[in-house]
């Protein structure tokens, strides 16, 4: 294998782990977002208590 196609390999590799990598990332942001959703609704009624003695 010459180095012209060692490099090209290097190249494709790190492109595909890159798009491996925001893959995981999106469907990691898509779970963590049902998660704070129900964190925010289940806080908001105690937020809005405690707004009411300041």
């Amino acid at each position: 294998m010459g180095q012209s196609q060692f490099l090209k390999r290097r190249v494709y590799s790190k492109v595909e782990d890159r798009e491996k990598l925001k893959e995981r990332l999106k469907r990691g942001y898509c779970q963590m977002a049902e998660i704070n959703l129900k964190l925010a609704q289940e806080g908001l009624p105690a937020d809005r208590e405690a707004y009411q003695y300041f």
